[in-house]
């Protein structure tokens, strides 16, 4: 019995220090309301999470006199206190369990909630509740009711033991899940550029609000231009077909472009460098231009002069021409010599006639011979050796004498005798030279 009793005690002796406990973490807890347009099955004592967090619960509902949802709750201390853009809102725990209230505290440093009452109270304007299934299913009329009621047991019946399978079910669709959010992503990214165009859009679509006529023209043509285009529609095939080919071409032809556009990137560089030379060049060329009229109006009376004396010399010009045209005979046959002599051995022949003629004159020992004297050949003095300036006197009497030069015929007879028979010259030389002089004179000395 005593042993009871103590137990007694110790138990309420605990329940006291709980619910002193419960008084002081009630006191201490951070209360504050919030304005809802229905209260959707909020009771006291039902969860309230931040970020998703169990932080608080509801601790009283009240209507207020504009028919409005007036909820009074708690939450841990550190939470507190809510800022005035702190916004709440109803949500469902799951698709038939009971709802919570979600809040967020608000942007740290503004102002603190404005009080409504004896509480810091979160607007109607920021607050909001969450379509829950059980309020679609009341839109429909009792026997689409009753179905979808039907539908979701027989769903609740089948996934009744078999969570590993909606497990890998869940995982397999994880990643299509995943693309979906990343597009999504994406999507929202895009809101200005998807905005942007949804004005331009409607601008266009106003402009051509006034426009039917020409929009209706406009689609049947692009109705004509598809029926044509369906027609060739295997010569387009064939041509898409050649379009890889066509495309490899290209990309060869743009490489060596861009090799060519690489290679003349200095150049265009150095050209933008002496852009503002060329520019100062131009600009200077004008203002030179208009200092050089008065000088080409000065050349006027000078190229009339100029006219007036190219009049008498026309015949100086006309007989300038006509010994221009018989000084190009003289050169034609001067060339068919040249090239005649070249043929024929000529200059090899004259090659022989100064070695034989050096060696005529040479004088020799028991060892070998040198040359004396050094023989410079003039056909004038061949012909009149008594001409001014020559000399048919030899340091040798009687050695390298030819018959041109003998003495005992007058100069007169000996140009008779070498114009009659040129080869009178070459008498007393060796064959082979004798016959390439020959050769020469006859050329230089032809027959009458």
């Amino acid at each position: 019995m005593r042993r009871l009793v103590v137990a007694l005690v110790l138990l309420l002796a605990v329940v006291g220090v709980a619910l002193v406990a419960r008084g002081g973490d009630h006191e201490q807890r951070y209360r504050f309301a919030a304005e809802f347009d229905t209260a959707q099955g909020i009771v006291p004592g039902q969860l309230v999470k931040v970020a998703g967090a169990r932080v608080g619960r509801v601790d009283d509902v009240v209507v207020t006199r504009a028919n409005k949802a007036r909820f009074v709750l708690e939450v841990d201390p550190e939470f507190g206190p809510f800022r005035d853009d702190a916004s709440c809102k109803i949500l469902p725990e799951g698709f038939i369990a009971e709802s919570f209230i979600q809040c967020e505290t608000g942007t740290p440093g503004r102002p603190e909630l404005r009080r409504v009452g004896d509480l810091p109270t979160v607007p109607l304007a920021r607050t909001s509740a969450s379509v829950q299934l059980q309020d679609v299913l009341d839109t429909f009329p009792l026997p689409v009711d009753q179905r979808i009621h039907a539908i979701l047991t027989e769903l609740g019946i089948a996934a009744a033991g078999r969570g590993e399978d909606l497990n890998a079910l869940l995982r397999r669709a994880n990643p299509a899940l995943a693309d979906t959010r990343r597009m999504l992503a994406v999507v929202g990214a895009q809101q200005q550029a998807l905005d942007r165009a949804i004005v331009s859009t409607d601008d266009v679509l106003a402009a051509l609000a006034g426009r039917s006529r020409d929009v209706e023209q406009f689609i049947a043509r692009a109705a004509d231009v598809t029926e044509l285009t369906a027609d060739r529609r295997a010569t387009l095939e064939r041509g898409v077909q050649r379009l890889p080919a066509l495309l490899r071409q290209a990309q060869t032809s743009l490489a060596s472009l861009d090799d060519v556009g690489s290679r003349l990137t200095p150049t265009a560089e150095a050209l933008r460098a002496s852009a503002p030379q060329l520019r100062r060049l131009t600009d200077l060329a004008g203002p030179l231009a208009q200092q050089g009229l008065p000088a080409l109006r000065g050349f006027r009376p000078a190229v009339a002069e100029l006219r007036k004396a190219a009049v008498p010399a026309t015949p100086l010009v006309q007989e300038l021409t006509r010994s221009t045209g018989r000084a190009s005979s003289g050169a034609a046959q001067a060339r068919r010599l040249l090239e005649t002599t070249r043929e024929a051995g000529g200059l090899e022949f004259l090659q022989d006639i100064f070695y034989a003629l050096s060696t005529a004159t040479a004088t020799y020992d028991s060892v070998g011979h040198a040359a004396s004297i050094n023989v410079n050949l003039d056909l004038r003095c061949i012909v009149q050796n008594d001409a001014p300036g020559c000399s048919a006197k030899f340091n040798a009497p009687g050695k390298g004498q030819i018959p041109s030069n003998d003495p005992s015929l007058p100069s007169d007879a000996r140009a008779r005798r070498l114009a009659d028979d040129p080869g009178a010259l070459v008498d007393a030389l060796p064959e082979r030279t004798a016959r390439g002089l020959q050769t020469v004179l006859d050329r230089l000395l032809p027959k009458r």
